[in-house]
């Protein structure tokens, strides 16, 4: 399990985070994606450090799928914002 604080405020409660393989597979394309621009837009290292792989690992399975990025990412961004 990774510990993530996803700021630096003492009184927010710490996220903890673990991804498995299983539960990377059963992750849709659409919550990797949100999960990597949540990561990119954070401030703390550990999600910083997170971005190259999970990145990596995203864009392997865009190139197996075929699947339109772009449009993805859009519509994360619809619906976090």
């Amino acid at each position: 399990m990774i510990e993530y604080i996803e700021n630096n405020n003492s009184d927010k409660p710490q996220v903890n985070i673990y991804i498995g393989e299983d539960e990377w597979a059963n992750y849709s394309f659409q919550n990797k994606v949100r999960l990597l621009y949540r990561l990119k837009n954070s401030d703390n290292l550990l999600a910083k450090k997170l971005v190259k792989s999970i990145s990596s690992l995203i864009e392997e399975e865009q190139k197996m799928s075929e699947i339109d990025y772009e449009a993805t990412v859009k519509q994360c961004e619809d619906t976090i914002e």
